[in-house]
């Protein structure tokens, strides 16, 4: 049987908004129901780049992790298989050796005006 994946992300703040709360269960769960496995991305790293939570990385991760209890608490159906929660720190780490030369290479090709644009125009994107 063929199953979907889908990829979502959350960037945290120190305080959960509605649409990463409930609106996000209830997506969730609608992919689930129709039989998507659903991949989510906790974007610590990034977190910690914008100085949320001060840049400490340990408070950031226990707001990560309070948010996935605040969706196993609204509902959200994470039984199974079905959805899996992905922690940027760690998957850039067990990676380290493909990720960072890859970092290097963009920072030497690129200007930082360059990808200034680029990160506005993808959040921008990114969120309506």
């Amino acid at each position: 049987m063929f199953r979907a994946f889908v990829q979502s992300s959350f960037y945290m703040c120190a305080f959960t908004v509605v649409e990463q709360g409930v609106m996000k269960t209830i997506n969730v769960n609608k992919l689930t129901k129709a039989g998507c496995k659903v991949k989510i991305w906790i974007a610590d790293w990034f977190a910690q780049l914008n100085n949320k939570m001060g840049g400490d990385l340990k408070k950031i991760r226990t707001v990560g992790e309070y948010l996935i209890e605040i969706w196993k608490a609204v509902g959200m159906d994470i039984d199974g298989d079905k959805v899996e929660f992905l922690w940027s720190s760690d998957e850039i780490n067990s990676r380290a050796h493909e990720y960072w030369p890859l970092v290097m290479d963009i920072a030497r090709r690129n200007k930082l005006p360059r990808i200034m644009r680029y990160l506005i125009e993808l959040e921008n994107w990114m969120l309506p």
